[in-house]
């Protein structure tokens, strides 16, 4: 999925889209998006499978939560 000019507000809601609070999760060019979290917390899989090389984490929590 690409950041474009005419999808970044579906995007971005998509983005804090979470199950609880959504019966319909937002549409992006015809595909239902939700928060990445849902899936995985920090997603570096992932990255890495895109070719990230290098990753930085910052956290908003202590390393216990």
């Amino acid at each position: 999925m690409e950041a474009r000019r005419d999808n970044l507000a579906l995007l971005l809601k998509a983005s804090a889209a979470l199950p609880v609070f959504y019966r319909n999760f937002p549409e992006v060019d015809g595909r239902p998006m939700a928060d990445g979290g849902v899936a995985e917390g920090i997603p570096v899989a992932h990255a890495i499978r895109m070719g990230a090389r290098r990753i930085m984490v910052v956290r908003s929590r202590h390393e216990h939560y």
